[in-house]
């Protein structure tokens, strides 16, 4: 028996999420994301599933139903992880924090460093990012998931223009801070 008819897989997934995001919080005061970080935040979603190899880039290409352009090959993962940690690390050419956010969650999404769980880690860390720099952290409901992969796929098919992607993220962070107001009754403009 399993608690509200969800499955032992679903309730580890939970777990998983739970951890991650409790470890999510203790990157606040460092201001950086590290290859570490991002190897323990799928470590962290994938525990309980062994075949993800939770911690550890692929080592095999995979393939997601319903995409219909290729992911890069696991041959090319660590130097494009390697690529990503860098440039994550490195200056940026904007200062608009949830346009970086996003723009590091479309990257390290594309790249797809994992048998699984990289949408997953690709959101742990564009949130990281928004809560090291005083915003909430993105919730995407089941209701706006659509919306959220077809502005992937923008990136994603647009090769590499961002601007549909940020402005969901922004639209999505804007209503994440008018929903926190409304939970505190305090009045929005």
């Amino acid at each position: 028996m399993t608690v509200g008819n969800h499955t032992l897989g679903e309730l580890f997934e939970a777990i998983g999420g739970g951890k991650a995001y409790d470890f999510m919080f203790t990157l606040l005061e460092s201001n950086t994301i590290s290859k570490e970080d991002v190897l323990h935040f799928h470590e962290l979603v994938a525990f309980s599933q062994p075949d993800l190899h939770p911690g550890r880039l692929r080592d095999v290409d995979v393939v997601i139903t319903g995409l219909d352009e290729s992911l890069p090959s696991y041959k090319d993962i660590p130097a494009l992880f390697d690529g990503f940690v860098s440039w994550l690390a490195g200056p940026h050419e904007t200062e608009d924090v949830v346009a970086f956010a996003a723009e590091a969650h479309a990257r390290l999404v594309s790249i797809h460093p994992f048998r699984g769980g990289n949408g997953r880690v690709s959101r742990l860390v564009m949130n990281t990012i928004l809560l090291q720099h005083g915003y909430l952290p993105v919730a995407i409901p089941p209701v706006l998931r659509h919306d959220y992969i077809t502005a992937l796929r923008s990136y994603r098919l647009g090769k590499g223009r961002l601007d549909y992607f940020i402005d969901f993220i922004a639209k999505s962070e804007l209503q994440t801070q008018k929903d926190f107001m409304r939970l505190l009754r305090i009045p929005f403009c």
